[in-house]
């Protein structure tokens, strides 16, 4: 084993070990979060359509369960994904996002809204659960972000400096070549000694 090998591979041991004490990416609460929203989104889509109530309870109902279910499939597909292959995760969102907006237009088209439905109501319970939603989803990227992000070394910039300056400091020092005349190669004889009749 070579002697510069040595240090190599106790670094690498010692990222390593680091890597495995840190918590991973989107752990098991956040996944665990998600299928919890996703059941309460159902349970919400579920009270609307069957419970007879008043119709602004009802549109609430059914606005929130809407976004509930959409932000907890968009977390629980992020979340696994980006624990599996986190190089599919941007198209596997995108093509849930194309399957919510297929599922959404099917609805409209072919069932329309419900004659309890109050607009005003429904849209804005949909802005605020959006807002809320986003909000949460800021929160959960920041967390990972940082989890992800490399720490850097202590002292990494002025050791590269001064590990520099020590090799620019043992460096040998060439003198500048002279020729037989004892100047410098072409630089220090006046132009009347170069040029010899």
């Amino acid at each position: 084993m070579t002697p510069d090998r040595a240090p190599r591979s106790s670094a690498e041991s010692a990222a390593h070990d680091a890597a495995r004490s840190r918590p991973p990416s989107y752990a098991r609460g956040v996944r665990a979060g998600a299928v919890m929203f996703l059941i309460l989104g159902v349970i919400l889509l579920t009270l609307s359509a069957v419970v007879d109530m008043l119709s602004a309870p009802r549109s609430v109902l059914l606005g929130a369960g809407i976004i509930a279910v959409s932000s907890a499939a968009t977390a629980l597909v992020a979340a696994q994904m980006y624990r599996v292959a986190p190089a599919a995760t941007a198209p596997a969102l995108a093509a849930l996002y194309l399957l919510k907006v297929l599922v959404l237009g099917w609805f409209l088209l072919f069932l329309g809204a419900p004659p309890w439905l109050v607009p005003r109501v429904f849209a804005v319970t949909v802005l605020v659960c959006l807002v809320l939603a986003l909000a949460g989803f800021t929160v959960l990227t920041r967390g990972v972000t940082r989890q992800d992000a490399p720490e850097p070394a202590p002292h990494a910039a002025s050791s590269a400096v001064e590990h520099a300056h020590d090799d620019a400091a043992a460096a040998p020092s060439v003198p500048p070549a002279r020729d037989s005349s004892g100047g410098r190669a072409g630089h220090d004889r006046p132009t009347h000694e170069r040029r010899t009749p």
